[in-house]
């Protein structure tokens, strides 16, 4: 199987489950649109977690190639945590994303393993410094094969 995540225009659905920082679990939905053009790289989502007022956590990313074509390099803006640096490093049957803020405050990682051409499983953490401040595990499916707009 070769990974379609990242690499291939495509929406991918999530659900699965949310980790606050006291470890208590809620159901959480999400979308991540991967649009890549010629001029431009980039991924769009949101995770939506299903409290009694669900709370919505939105990312925009630009990436990037690097020298090594097992690794991209990405930006993002999250209104929470702020400027967000990465890495996405493809071994194997997994995708590993590793980030910090431009101040440090935060950082984390993400683990995504490849189940299927269209679905991954995707483990990730959050940290504040040494503290846990949120978790998750969610399956990621393809919406549809290709998504051109």
């Amino acid at each position: 199987m070769r990974h379609l995540m990242l690499l291939e225009t495509m929406n991918w659905i999530a659900s699965g489950i949310y980790f606050d920082e006291h470890g208590k679990e809620y159901k959480v939905n999400g979308q991540s649109k991967v649009k890549r053009d010629k001029e431009r790289w980039s991924i769009s989502g949101f995770m939506e977690v299903l409290l009694d007022t669900p709370i919505k956590f939105y990312n925009d990313y630009e990436v990037e190639p690097t020298d090594d074509n097992c690794i991209l390099k990405w930006t993002s803006f999250n209104p929470g945590l702020g400027k967000l640096c990465g890495k996405f490093s493809f071994i194997d049957d997994a995708i590993i994303s590793d980030f910090v803020s431009e101040d440090e405050k935060y950082s984390g990682f993400e683990v995504l393993t490849l189940l299927n051409e269209k679905t991954y499983k995707a483990i990730g953490i959050c940290f504040d410094g040494e503290k846990r401040i949120s978790s998750w595990s969610v399956i990621l499916k393809a919406d549809n094969v290709s998504c051109k707009e």
